[in-house]
């Protein structure tokens, strides 16, 4: 239960009394504005754009400064009988702003207005008013939404999805499952992807390619070329991203084909390849064997992630609305040893080395290749193997018998068996929505000839520089709005 809060005159670092009671912490826009630290927080977010609020900066930094309650001891002053405590103070201050970042700005903007508290500057011209229908302050800091307010408009292009240049804007995949197969050549040992191609049918598809056209003939946005084609691998890069995204054992990042021994009888398949559950022996190198010949099950549409749909997502996941596309290659293969023991070779399975291998993680059935001697001891290398060997030979010369130790059981989480060697990337060029200068979608001023055509030029031009003076305002309005957060979480 949150407390009262009163800070008298004396003590504040407004030099005016502070009084916040509980119902407020359930209260909207309109009530809150009875109060005076409300007041000020909403004000504040405007106070490069009035004159009037000149000294509103140094009031809301001194009221959202830890530094200026430390005269304040909650354990023991009490002010108007009232305890004062930090805690509790945090968690209006965090309401408050919680109520501001759902206001729309410009009606934000407007109550204020009419409440007197500032001047009617005509801070945002008749377009931006337009733009900011249902733009709230937290939006301030949604790259999508602030740039289509400013007439960063993809949207503009007549047939573009709504959602679509948010996406690239907030650096979400531009991941369409149907349309990426068909850029995709699965091989045997490598899966190779178009992504230049790609991404061209799918802006193609959202109108901001004419069809027939290459990428350089963008309607929006900038595109660059690279002047060098060096190939790097991001294979370490990738894993990271899918580990962080997946949660998944780091050990088990990059394995697209997994064996493991799920109790004393049975072994589970898992992976890209063969899901299957076996008990027997013999059909373990039957599915092994197998594995030699098949290309992976590529699940593209699904919501299970694995290491090469994860990869395929980065490699079309803009990074601050830019997005390199070109040739993008996953080099996986069939993994030669575990434990020091081969696994592929290239006559085929190695059946006693997964037979070995098996029986150290818990697997009891019998095997024809099964002896004695490898019933009684722990999984071994072979050099391991020879040592023991020579030295039961010895033991028998001597007429000793040599003691086994107890087989122990070394129960492993999988085996890997294919595995990703090398994701390699190769950028052609890249391609820029992430938009800083003035670019105003829809203002062609090229190959305008009539006069009607050069009075809509002259009236497009007009717009943009009015939309300069946007840029401006809706600059100075953010940089005030990022400072208000920041003051506040320092409290935490």
């Amino acid at each position: 239960m949150v407390e009262r809060v009163v800070i008298e005159d004396d003590y504040s670092p407004i030099n005016e009394t502070i009084v916040l009671t509980p119902s407020m912490i359930q209260q909207n826009h309109n009530k809150l504005m009875a109060s005076n630290v409300y007041e000020k927080m909403a004000l504040y977010i405007f106070n490069e754009m009035d004159n009037r609020l000149n000294d509103l900066d140094d009031d809301v930094y001194n009221l959202l400064s830890p530094a200026e309650y430390k005269k304040i001891d909650s354990a023991t002053v009490e002010i108007s009988d009232y305890s004062f405590s930090l805690d509790d103070y945090v968690k209006y201050l965090n309401h408050f702003l919680e109520v501001i970042d759902k206001q729309q700005l410009k009606l934000l903007y407007d109550d204020l207005v009419q409440r007197e508290l500032i001047s009617d500057n005509n801070i945002f011209s008749s377009e931006l008013s337009k733009n900011l229908k249902g733009f709230k302050v937290k939006d301030l800091l949604n790259r999508g939404k602030y740039n289509k307010a400013l007439k960063y408009d993809l949207e503009s292009v007549k047939g573009t999805e709504s959602s679509f240049i948010n996406n690239w804007l907030d650096s979400k995949p531009i991941y369409y499952p149907n349309i990426i197969k068909k850029h995709i050549e699965l091989k045997k040992n490598a899966l190779i992807f178009d992504s230049e191609s790609y991404i061209k049918e799918v802006l193609t598809l959202q109108k901001l390619i004419p069809r027939g056209k290459d990428l350089t003939d963008l309607k929006v946005g900038k595109i660059k070329t690279a002047k060098k084609k060096d190939s790097k691998d991001i294979k370490d890069a990738i894993a990271q991203r899918f580990l962080a995204s997946s949660g998944d054992d780091s050990s088990r990042v990059g394995s697209i084909q997994n064996m493991r021994v799920t109790d004393t009888e049975n072994i589970e398949f898992e992976g890209m390849y063969v899901n299957k559950t076996v008990s027997e022996y013999d059909e373990v190198i039957n599915i092994l064997n197998n594995l030699l010949n098949q290309t992976p099950d590529l699940d593209l549409s699904g919501n299970s992630m694995n290491p090469i749909k994860a990869s395929l997502m980065s490699a079309v996941t803009p990074n601050r609305g830019k997005l390199g596309v070109g040739r993008y290659e996953i080099v996986y293969s069939y993994r030669k040893k575990f434990k020091g023991m081969d696994l592929f070779s290239k006559d085929g399975i190695k059946t006693q080395s997964i037979f070995n291998i098996l029986r150290s993680m818990g697997y009891k059935k019998i095997s024809p290749q099964e002896t004695e001697d490898s019933i009684s001891f722990e999984y071994e290398s072979a050099s391991q193997g020879k040592k023991r060997r020579k030295e039961i030979e010895e033991a028998q010369e001597e007429g000793e018998e040599l003691v086994s130790e107890e087989v122990k059981e070394t129960i492993e989480p999988f085996i890997p068996l294919i595995t990703i060697d090398k994701i390699e990337e190769l950028t052609n060029s890249t391609i820029d929505f992430n938009i800083t200068n003035p670019t105003f979608l829809g203002s062609k001023f090229s190959n305008l000839a009539g006069k009607k055509e050069r009075k809509e030029s002259s009236s497009e031009r007009k717009d943009k520089k009015v939309n300069t003076e946007d840029i401006s305002t809706m600059s100075r309005i953010k940089s005030a709005y990022i400072s208000l957060t920041r003051m506040v979480e320092r409290f935490e």
